[in-house]
């Protein structure tokens, strides 16, 4: 399975969906069921059609049994996972990016929010969470 670097958000959400899924042994209805969601959105999740909010993959995480930094990126909580010293992420949503806010705050890690052009014109905003792993509130024990 793929970071974060180099692949589109989807891509690697779709992967880990499926990787963590069949690792679970759950088959899509099985998922789908466990989550509040149909078959056929897993399956289109899985294929990288549909965005899948953070709410829902966290509760996926939650029905597969890993956590949800890990279906952002499988090496989490190793030395060399991408979400173990620095991240940017891209969350229009401001309740979604309070909820990755307090993920990562609870995992240690420094957070930020910012806005960026988009655009020359101005009219069109990218928001995005950065995070820095604080070593000193790292939580140890993940």
């Amino acid at each position: 399975m793929k970071n974060g670097i180099g692949h589109t958000t989807k891509e690697v959400v779709a992967e880990s969906i499926r990787k963590y899924r069949t690792d679970a042994g759950l088959t899509q209805a099985d998922l789908g069921r466990k989550v509040g969601k149909s078959e056929s959105f897993i399956r289109d999740a899985e294929k990288g059609r549909n965005e899948v909010t953070i709410g829902t993959l966290e509760k996926i995480a939650n029905a597969v049994g890993v956590p949800m930094l890990k279906m952002l990126d499988e090496s989490y909580g190793e030395e060399k996972s991408v979400f173990d010293k620095f991240i940017k992420l891209r969350i229009y949503n401001l309740d979604e990016r309070l909820t990755v806010s307090g993920i990562l705050i609870k995992n240690g890690y420094t957070v930020g929010q910012m806005k960026q052009k988009r655009t020359e014109t101005g009219k069109v905003l990218d928001y995005f969470l950065t995070a820095r792993l604080d070593d000193e509130n790292a939580d140890t024990s993940r």
